[in-house]
């Protein structure tokens, strides 16, 4: 499988110039199927970059597509400039020794079915060599892209100014270019950590918890309002409170989609996030809906959803259809206006959940194992088979067995309403796999 959940990703050994070359060339053929005549490109802040960039430039050229050249912009920037197409060279929050690649189409990242057909494309390699080499133009996209946000902002808030301070923790990544002057203009006082775009990474660019600690510290000594931890191309983002604590992104995911439902509408999540959103969306009266992870371009499209998102990744509809973590930390700073950051989930329930991560060669054997162990509960709500099976129960607990497409590996996820709740569904996991005749350790 070429596509994992959010693009291409591996390390040089795997993503060679050589592959970028070949990408660049099912990238413009796929293009041209759709009678487009443009590849947008733009890089990451990686150390090869830059290389990779060129040889994707190169394949597209050779194609008869046109090349638009953007160099190094985050992620977001890159699905706003793709009108028609566009390949983004990056690793997102994979290590520094990393790299990869997202394609987008009108603006979004490609449905599975189009991932498909790059895929075929690249494998049957029916491509042409032509001499007759379309140009390559340069574009600087930035300046646009904010202009754009602060419009946006100002429409959904009014134009007054945001006088919170805020740390912004660009984690040496592409965020730096836009989150600190963004949120400047939108009048915030801004502390900025690991401000220069380096492929090499300070700290790593996955913007989890245990890599965010300055942030924490940061902020408290700061006496900041919030922090905001972006990973490597700013499509991610990790909230910190004023406390110096981290709001679980199922909370983040919950209050993004409470802003943006009007009496009635869908929101799209990913098959593995908490029932605290279906709670508290139903109770802003609108619908959840569940999507594959990496999939919440198809959802929004399916369902017509006035927000989407995934742990640490959303997508504002009304301003765009791809994941934006800049936008993210743009809404939520004006979120704060009136509330306390620690106070922003503060009606959002948050319950016992515990995710098992199990390394395996038997990944179906144990899905279909679960599949018929779980029907001895007599209380199933829905059974839900988008990505590996999730079961949720009458009372709003759930369990989730998904296993991973590209590793050998199986992840579950517990979530119980009540103590007692949770640990019966935990009971029910362990002995379902001391039972089970695969071969399988745990992992982190």
């Amino acid at each position: 499988m070429l596509f994992g959940t959010a693009g291409i990703r591996g390390n040089l050994s795997r993503i060679t110039p050589g592959f970028a070359l070949q990408m660049g060339k099912s990238v413009a053929v796929f293009a041209r199927q759709r009678g487009l005549e443009q590849v947008v490109v733009g890089e990451d802040g990686r150390t090869s970059s830059d290389m990779l960039s060129q040889a994707v430039r190169a394949g597209v050229l050779s194609q008869g597509c046109k090349v638009e050249d953007l160099g190094r912009v985050p992620t977001p920037v890159l699905a706003f400039a793709s009108k028609e197409c566009g390949i983004m060279i990056t690793a997102s929050h994979n290590p520094p020794d990393n790299n990869g690649m997202k394609v987008f189409l009108n603006c979004r990242e490609l449905y599975p079915q189009e991932e498909k057909e790059v895929e075929e494309i690249l494998n049957a390699k029916q491509f042409f060599e032509s001499w007759d080499v379309p140009s390559v133009t340069k574009r600087d996209v930035l300046s646009s892209y904010k202009k754009e946000v602060l419009s946006y902002i100002r429409g959904e808030f009014g134009t007054g100014l945001c006088e919170k301070k805020v740390v912004v923790d660009c984690g040496n990544g592409m965020g730096a270019l836009v989150t600190p002057a963004l949120l400047e203009e939108m009048g915030c006082e801004v502390y900025t950590l690991f401000g220069e775009v380096s492929g090499k990474f300070e700290r790593p660019p996955e913007p989890s918890e245990k890599n965010i600690s300055l942030l924490k510290k940061t902020v408290v000594q700061k006496n900041a309002h919030i922090g905001i931890a972006q990973d490597g191309d700013a499509d991610r983002i990790n909230v910190v409170d004023e406390k110096g604590k981290v709001i679980p992104e199922d909370s983040i995911i919950a209050l993004l989609a409470g802003h943006y439902i009007k009496k009635r509408g869908y929101i799209v999540t990913s098959i593995d996030t908490s029932f605290r959103i279906d709670e508290y969306v139903q109770k802003k009266g609108g619908i959840t809906k569940r999507v594959m992870l990496g999939n919440l371009h198809e959802g929004v499209s399916k369902y017509n959803a006035v927000f989407a998102g995934e742990p640490w990744k959303h997508i504002h509809t009304r301003f765009g259809t791809w994941i934006d973590g800049m936008v993210s930390a743009a809404v939520l700073v004006q979120l704060i206006q009136n509330k306390k950051a620690s106070q922003l989930c503060s009606d959002i329930n948050h319950y016992l959940l515990e995710k098992i991560n199990l390394k395996t060669e038997d990944r179906n054997a144990l899905l279909e194992l679960f599949e018929n162990s779980v029907k001895s509960f007599d209380d199933i709500k829905e059974v839900l088979t988008v990505s590996g099976i999730r079961v949720n129960f009458t009372d709003g607990s759930w369990i989730l067995v998904r296993p991973s497409g590209t590793e050998p590996k199986v992840r579950i996820i517990i979530e119980g309403v009540t103590l007692k709740r949770f640990e019966k569904l935990k009971e029910f996991v362990v002995n379902t796999l001391q039972e089970s005749k695969c071969l399988y350790s745990i992992v982190n």
